[in-house]
């Protein structure tokens, strides 16, 4: 058998890559990167392919093709966040965006879909990794960044997982970095091109990085930040790929403000000075140091608000006012004003400014009325618990282009830590009818009838309601 040249990338948590290169190969095929490979997800095989039995066997290819495009997408795959389209609510994971995609079209003439059915294509070429192997079909693996994790969707096991930021790019650059000295000793235009991309990456992701980040063109980066330069104002590092500032985070998840609105928002982030919170630092390193990102995010989200009541030695039948306990913190809480906008709160806690919330206050939007009001507090907290070293590092927008994963575990965390399941279903117990109990529950716990409802549905005895109070129910939270 011919010497080869083995090597295995990643770990068995995330992606892993096996390459089984032949050592004496001819330049061309060198330089073409010929030779066996496997792509592993979660420990399974997910790019493979069979022998004569059926039995599994590692994929003959040219991977110059992976190096030619992590290459070429290589600012992407490192820097865009967002979904292509404004999809309410975003899609959980990046697999999901083809069917969201579809139902948004599916009423809409199609000089409106055409160029969205565009966008979602090349977002597909520069985020599914299978888009990589010309000419052979291989299983869909889609990954896009959410703050300090990447989302992956599977398709070959339908399977979605967040994993770390610095393991999926430690993982990409080994692949490439392992390709791109194995081709080097052949001899063919292509891999020159491929060489010339993956060796440019740095670069180029430096110069494209804040039109990446925050979704805007260069002429709207200009005009927000006025006459300053657009670097200063937007206090983005275009070296460090890993961190980003509030002002980029923010204008990314704020793209259905208007331009006034946006400008507002982001000089009010700006003037925004650095507090020290370190009560609630020590909340997030402990809470860290025990929660696990597994399972539903709504129970995640109930199992967060449960570790927090408990650690603030809050019982279960107590109201909680979360504006007291985020001032306790050292958290600001602002108003503003901002009509026609759905957005409820747009708030900073990165490394230059805040933590800060700025609450909408303009009428007709939940957050202008208490038990909103309450509830998008409660929002804001499950996210500086939980999310500032994961999908949230600096700056979250509460009705904005916010990760949904978050967004889902925040919301189950806001109605669980304002209200309790066990208090709702004990007063429900005792009470002399539904109508008696949620009148009870709104006014002991401050929250809407809408998450009275969820939490008497989502409770262990929502199996002993009668037909009708469940259809009462339904009718609320629908």
């Amino acid at each position: 058998m011919a010497e080869e040249i083995r090597r295995t990338i990643g770990c068995d948590t995330g992606l892993r890559f096996e390459f089984r290169f032949p050592s004496a190969a001819q330049s061309e095929e060198r330089a073409l990167g010929w030779g066996y490979g496997s792509l592993y997800f979660l420990g399974d095989a997910v790019w493979v392919s069979e022998d004569e039995t059926g039995k599994e066997k590692p994929l003959w290819w040219t991977w110059l093709d992976l190096l030619e495009f992590l290459g070429k997408w290589w600012p992407w795959l490192t820097l865009e966040e967002n979904y292509p389209i404004p999809l309410i609510p975003p899609p959980v994971y990046p697999a999901h965006l083809q069917r969201e995609a579809e139902r948004r079209w599916e009423d809409r003439p199609g000089h409106l879909t055409e160029p969205e059915e565009r966008a979602v294509y090349r977002f597909h070429c520069r985020h599914d990794l299978a888009m990589a192997l010309k000419g052979t079909f291989v299983p869909s693996i889609m990954i896009l960044r959410q703050g300090r994790q990447y989302l992956i969707s599977d398709a070959a096991f339908a399977r979605n997982a967040p994993r770390p930021y610095e393991e999926v790019v430690d993982t990409l650059e080994g692949v490439g970095n392992f390709i791109a000295e194995y081709v080097r000793e052949g001899k063919h235009p292509r891999q020159e091109a491929a060489l010339e991309l993956w060796e440019t990456r740095a670069r180029r992701s430096r110069e494209q990085g804040l039109v990446i980040r925050t979704g805007l063109s260069r002429e709207e980066l200009e005009r927000l930040a006025a006459n300053e330069d657009p670097a200063t104002f937007w206090e983005y590092n275009a070296e460090d790929g890993e961190e980003e500032s509030e002002l980029v985070a923010a204008a990314r998840m704020t793209a259905a403000m208007t331009h006034e609105q946006q400008a507002d928002i982001l000089g009010r982030i700006r003037e925004t000075k650095r507090r020290e919170t370190p009560r609630l630092d020590e909340f997030t390193e402990e809470f860290a140091r025990v929660f696990e990102e597994c399972g539903p995010w709504h129970n995640q989200g109930y199992w967060a608000a449960a570790w927090l009541r408990d650690q603030l030695d809050h019982a279960v039948r107590e109201s909680i006012d979360p504006e007291i306990l985020l001032i306790s913190w050292g958290v600001d809480i602002e108003e503003v004003r901002y009509p026609d906008c759905k957005l409820e709160a747009i708030a900073a806690w990165g490394p230059r400014h805040g933590p800060v919330v700025f609450v909408n206050t303009a009428e007709g939007i939940r957050s202008s009325h208490s038990y909103g009001r309450r509830a998008t507090l409660a929002h804001e907290i499950a996210h500086l618990l939980i999310d500032r070293d994961r999908a949230l590092p600096v700056a979250e927008v509460l009705g904005g282009a916010t990760p949904e994963h978050a967004e889902k575990r925040a919301r189950a965390f806001a109605a669980e830590f304002l209200l309790p399941r066990e208090a709702a279903l004990n007063v429900l117990r005792n009470a002399e009818s539904l109508g008696a109990a949620m009148e009870k529950l709104q006014q002991n716990y401050g929250v809407s009838r809408e998450v009275v409802a969820w939490q008497i549905l989502n409770s262990r005895g929502s199996e002993q309601l009668s037909k009708d109070e469940r259809r009462e129910l339904d009718g609320i939270v629908q």
